[in-house]
């Protein structure tokens, strides 16, 4: 099979789970045998040479939008429009009106200091740019589309659905349309309509729409009222896991380390991140936290840890490359995501497969792959504190989880989420 696949990022260069899904889904079709052409919007240096696995990246005027060398700010760092004003405990997170120049200032400082980082901040030259910038790529894909050879079309989320309909007008070849997150996920209430109009428009174009959790399934069918015959689910995975066998209980670490991993917007919800730490505090004098990640509500948040006594015990490092997630996960006893809507949550597998404990959100669909780990109301901060200190409390709690956590990721790989997939491409290839 020959499959043209259009992105929006790609390791070493990502900003979240997409790029990494994409990763595993495009080498894994290589690795099976398929031909994969990804496209993306900007020139990059360091893309993986593999057999099978070629780049195509479209010029300028892609390379001005962003700091990075292919960086959409609008997508790479979801957020909505005065986000950290918009959460449930405003009254506990205040956010003035000098949140958003707060949280630029911080981006534009790590990007001084050569850090792989997009600014997350809302405004309203970025809310203009995307349509641009998504019409230019459309304009590509067309081109594209003209001359190269191929089977099927796949385009990752809305970002890329402009182009992945030009790609199939022109053609006349099968699309298939990946959702990793909807804008009502990302912004509730303040979902951007045209881009909701996008994405619906786009699941209306595809010949398939491939959702990465049942959870999400169940939204793109309900609230955009896509043919659920339509909507195959194909969950994320990590690569595989070793086999070296558990360690025996471990003695707890001398200072014991709870850690948040993520783009710090309303989505994620890390201000009940923030609240749940305080409440831990009070037990675990000498705990301290790591919320490494950037985003629109950065600086309410870093205000709101100084409110309730937590400087000094919390930190803030920013975006981590993955090499540099890695060696976090390695210093954590527990991982938190506490999301308001989490359609999967790739960072789940990636700290059950360094052997962290992790408690994720009800709203999270990782718990379709990942069934016993601990779930707790996103808003119940008092539950989440609970879990936090029995897993640093309880060495076989923590080693409870951690087994089965392992236990269920060697059931999924990558290589068994592209057979599923090369299944869809077969069906509407005939």
């Amino acid at each position: 099979m020959r499959v043209l696949m259009f992105g929006w990022e790609f390791p070493p260069r990502i900003s979240g789970g997409m790029g990494i899904a994409c990763a595993g889904l495009a080498e894994g079709l290589a690795r099976a045998g398929d031909e994969v052409r990804f496209v993306l919007p900007g020139q990059c240096q360091g893309l993986p040479v593999r057999d099978r696995l070629t780049f195509v990246t479209a010029e300028s005027p892609f390379d001005a939008f962003a700091p990075g060398p292919y960086a959409m700010p609008h997508y790479t760092a979801p957020h909505c429009p005065d986000a950290a004003a918009d959460s449930e405990t405003q009254d506990d997170s205040p956010a003035d009106v000098d949140a958003v120049d707060e949280a630029r200032a911080e981006a534009a400082l790590a990007q001084q200091a050569g850090q792989a980082v997009v600014a997350s901040v809302y405004t309203a030259e970025y809310e203009l740019d995307w349509r641009g910038v998504t019409a230019h790529y459309a304009t590509f894909a067309t081109r594209l589309a003209n001359t190269e050879e191929f089977d099927i079309i796949h385009c990752h989320d809305w970002i890329t659905m402009p182009a992945g309909m030009a790609a199939k007008k022109a053609s006349g070849k099968p699309l298939v349309v990946h959702i990793h997150s909807l804008e009502i996920d990302r912004c509730g209430a303040r979902a951007n309509p045209d881009i909701v109009e996008l994405e619906r428009k786009g699941m209306e174009n595809a010949d398939c729409v491939v959702a990465v959790s049942n959870f999400t399934r169940e939204r793109i069918v309900g609230e955009y009222g896509v043919d659920p015959d339509k909507v195959a689910v194909l969950h994320n995975a990590v690569d595989a896991v070793d086999d070296q066998p558990l360690a025996s209980v471990a003695a707890p670490r001398h200072r014991p380390t709870v850690s948040f991993i993520g783009r710090i917007t309303w989505q994620k919800g890390p201000e009940y991140f923030v609240e749940a730490a305080a409440l831990v505090r009070r037990g675990h004098r000498d705990a301290e936290f790591v919320m490494a990640g950037t985003g629109d509500m950065f600086a309410a948040v870093r205000r709101q840890a100084i409110q309730l006594g937590l400087e000094g015990y919390i930190y803030f490092p920013g975006f981590l490359s993955h090499e540099q997630v890695e060696e976090l996960l390695d210093a954590t006893d527990v991982l938190v995501m506490p999301s308001r809507v989490e359609p999967f949550g790739i960072m789940a597998l990636e700290a059950a497969r360094a052997r962290v404990p992790v408690i994720v959100s009800t709203n999270s669909g990782v718990r379709e792959l990942l069934p016993h780990t601990p779930a707790v109301e996103f808003w119940n901060t008092r539950a989440l504190a609970d879990w936090i200190n029995k897993l640093l409390d309880s060495p076989e709690e923590h080693e409870r989880v951690v087994h089965t956590n392992l236990t269920s990721l060697r059931t999924w790989t990558w290589d068994q989420a592209v057979g599923k997939l090369q299944q869809v491409y077969a069906g509407l290839c005939g």
